[in-house]
Order: structure tokens, then sequence, then C-alpha cells
């Protein structure tokens, strides 16, 4: 029989409401400060009206908000204007999760999320189950467990019967933290720092132009040193942020193994828990950067079936995992795996180091013809050879770092030098292939592979048009013996 939420969801909905409820405020409270006089109504109609207006729609969505069960089917009736009904097949189930926001870690209930393949964003979300009967829906809608939970107790053991491969503690933090990207956050941050430090400025010079004029020529005299505190000063915010970044999405982080499914569970304010069965995985990646080698650990993602408007965060990431329990990995998920047994390398043709090298080098002659204009000949004849040759550097590590192998079984996609990154998947995930070849890459005899799965799509690219042939007939040979499920 259609049921409803735990009564909490109504404090849930208006939790989530408030958003949309802040911005119309944020727009009335500007009205009455322009004009107090004329508009000191609209902050009653704004706390007053629009706070019972709130509480009434919250209450309206929790009590036409039911779900059930009818077969093999998971059915959700919702919609407070209009009315809804969507019907989800166990069949087209790709994970379901729980998750936990603020508001419902304070109430010490949990919400339930359904990934789907081909479907739109998220398909459907309970946000107000008790916790006990939260993990049993979540069991009861793995499509291998509703197949046989009628006639076969082992499947719910294979579930619930977990191996610990990952538990981060303190010193994982600060590992990953000191290794993380600092690029994307220290982008982050400067930009906060340089609005910051313009706006004080501003201020501090429509009062005070003549300390400020002294405050910069001290500054500009002692600029080295300057340079290198505040360089000093960047590195530990960045680094900082990231330690937050990280204690926030994988707080009390643990992932686990079972005969059947991957399990993650983590994150301080929002708390995500994750069920993967292992055969809706589609690709594995493995990402690392110079320092995190140094540690002997790397991040992987986990890539499960998703739509093309889903992005990566529909995948389930793990932040450190080390040699051995990559092995671990390997050995549950991609049986076939043998270390370095029987299989064939393939690399690209030395045609994607020239290729690279004349992208990389259209901003550098951009920058140096700036230099020689603007500044001085000397900055671009000593600046241009130097940046081509760290170009040639990066590019020809970077081509000779690339390398697909394959044993029949599996394909492992590897490139990357001072950011590796390594891809697996089974060939018969594999949805279609597509070989790609201008007139020049004719000329040449080398083409681009391409290949889609379920969960998004790959190119290798600049490959020998032999190897390139040779791989694509393999992954269609796979793709049409294979008589199982893909997904």
């Amino acid at each position: 029989q259609p049921q409803h939420q735990e009564l909490s969801a109504v404090l849930v909905y208006i939790y989530e409401n408030f958003r949309a409820y802040a911005n119309i405020a944020l727009y009335a409270l500007i009205a009455v400060f322009i004009d107090f006089s004329s508009f000191w109504w609209l902050i009653l109609v704004v706390i007053f009206g629009g706070g019972v207006v709130l509480i009434i729609f919250s209450w309206l969505q929790y009590k036409r908000f039911t779900f059930h069960i009818s077969g093999n089917e998971l059915v959700i009736e919702s919609g407070v204007l209009v009315r809804e009904r969507t019907t989800i097949s166990f069949e087209r189930i790709q994970s379901v999760h729980l998750h936990e926001n603020f508001m419902q870690r304070i109430l010490d209930i949990t919400g339930l999320k359904i990934d789907t393949a081909g479907s739109q964003g998220k398909e459907l979300e309970i946000k107000a189950l008790e916790k006990p009967y939260a993990y049993q829906l979540q069991e009861a809608l793995q499509p291998e467990k509703a197949a046989q939970a009628t006639t076969d107790e082992a499947t719910t053991e294979a579930y619930t019967n977990s191996h610990i491969l990952v538990k981060l503690g303190l010193k994982d933090f600060l590992k990953v933290a000191l290794t993380d990207n600092h690029f994307r956050n220290g982008a982050l941050v400067a930009s906060v720092m340089i609005g910051f430090l313009l706006q004080l400025q501003e201020i501090i010079s429509t009062f005070y132009t003549s300390i400020t004029n002294d405050v910069m020529a001290t500054i500009m005299q002692t600029g080295i040193i300057t340079a290198f505190l505040l360089l000093i000063l960047f590195l530990m915010v960045t680094i900082l942020v990231s330690l937050v970044s990280n204690i926030l999405n994988f707080y009390d982080f643990e992932s686990s193994l079972t005969d059947e499914a991957f399990k993650v569970k983590g994150g301080l304010i929002k708390r995500n828990e994750y069920t993967i069965p292992y055969r809706k995985i589609q690709l594995m990646e493995w990402r690392s950067n110079f320092m995190r080698d140094s540690f002997g650990m790397k991040s992987v993602q986990v890539y499960q079936g998703q739509s093309a408007s889903q992005d990566a965060g529909q995948n389930v990431i793990i932040p450190a995992c080390y040699e051995h329990q990559t092995t671990r990995i390997m050995d549950t998920l991609f049986p076939e795996w043998k270390a370095g047994e029987g299989y064939a390398a393939i690399k690209p043709d030395n045609f994607y180091m020239i290729f690279l090298f004349n992208i990389f080098a259209i901003p550098g002659i951009i920058g140096a013809a700036f230099a020689g204009y603007f500044l001085d000949v000397t900055y671009a004849a000593i600046g241009f050879p130097i940046y081509a040759g760290l170009i040639a550097l990066y590019t020809t590590k970077f081509v000779k770092s690339v390398r697909l192998e394959t044993n029949g079984e599996l394909i492992y996609y590897k490139r990357g030098w001072l950011f590796p990154k390594s891809t697996v998947f089974k060939p018969f995930k594999v949805q279609a292939v597509e070989l790609h070849q201008n007139f020049l890459q004719k000329r040449r005899h080398i083409a681009h592979l391409g290949f889609h799965t379920a969960a998004g799509f790959r190119t290798i690219r600049f490959l020998p048009i032999q190897e390139a042939q040779r791989l694509y007939d393999l992954l269609l040979y796979r793709v049409e013996v294979y008589k199982g499920s893909w997904m």
C-alpha cells in the first residue's frame, strides 16, 4: 500500500524551500532599505505571510508524496499543484544510496536516492526515512536482491557481509590535503584574496590616501621579501582549504567490499552512503600526481551508468588508496586481472608529440610577441626558448606515458606524466566503438579510437591504424560473444 515518509519530512522540505524563500526576502529587504516609508509593509508580508506559505506548501509536499513497491517496480506519486506518478523498474536501477544533509542529521533520519541508466538526473528521492527502514528498502531495491529475495537468503548475506577496504584517519586526511589539486584550490583562493585586497585598498585609500601610498611604497621596496611571505601564506591557505574541503566531503570515510556490491560512506555536514552492485560498475579510474606517488597512494573513481545530463558528482570517489588496497579491488572486481601476464601494449604514434607541442606553442608565441612589442625584445628572446624547452619536455614525457594494454579480458588505458591516470574496464561494457581519421591522419596511417559506455565517452588518440583496427575488432568481438548481462 502507498505510504508516506516520516512526519519530520515537513521540516526537511521547509529547510530546502527556505533557500528560494530567502531569495525573495532579499529583494523585498532591498526595496525596504531604498524607501522604508513606502515599503515597510513588505517586511510583515515577507516574514509572516511568506513564512506561513512556506510551512503550508512544505506540509502539502509531505502529504501528497507517497511511495510503494508493486511487483518489480517502485512507484512514487508526488506534486502539490500537478500530480505526477513515476514508475521505476528494478532492472533500470543503477545504484541506491543514502544521504543526509544538515537537517536530516539533526532529525536522525536519512534520505534515499535512486540513480537509473538513461534518466535525466535523479529519478527518485525519498527525503525522510527511519534509518533501519531505509537500509531495508535499499537492499530490497537492488535488482539481484529483489529477484531472489523470496528464495535465496544467500543474496542478502552477499550484500551485508562486508570487508573494510579503506578507512580514512587524520593522517590520511593530511596526506590527501597536502597532495590535492592545489592549482584548482589556488585559483579559488587567489580570486578571493585579490577581490578582498582590492576592496580593502579602495576603502582605506578613501580615508587615508597618504598612508596607503606610504605603505604601497614600502611594499614595493621590499618586493622580494613580500612576495616570498605572500607565497608562503598562499600555500598555507591553499592547503587549509584542501584540508577543510576533504574533511567536509570524506569525514568518517569508509569503503568496503561485499560479495556482490561496492559500498562507500562518508561526509561531515552532508553524508552519503552508496551501494553499487559490481555488475553496475562500468569502469574505474586511478588518479595520482608526483606528490601522491611519494606517499604510495592514488585516488580511485568508480563510474556507474549515467545519462548524458548527469555529471561526475554521481560517481564515487575514494580519495586515498594504497597499493595493497588497489590489488584487493582488482582481485574482487576484475578477477580476470593477472599482473603482467599476457598483456599486449599499444602506444600512440610520435605525431602526438608534434601535435601537442604545436598546441602549447601557440600561447607562447602570442606571449613572446606581446613581450617584445610592449616591453623589450630581450624578454621574448630569453623567455620563449625556455618556454619551448619546457613544453618539449612535457609533451615528450606525456606521450611516452600513454599506453594501452589488454589481455583480451580487460583494457588498461594509462596516460599522464605529472598527473598520471589509469582507466580499467571490461570490453563487453562498451556500447559503441568509433574509428576517426581526418585527411592528415590518413596520410600518416594513424587514427583516433573512441568508445561509448554507460559511464560516458573515452577517446584514445593517434594510434597506428593497424593497432586501432585490431583493438576496434577486439572490442566488437567481445561485445558480440558475451552472453551475460552488462548492466
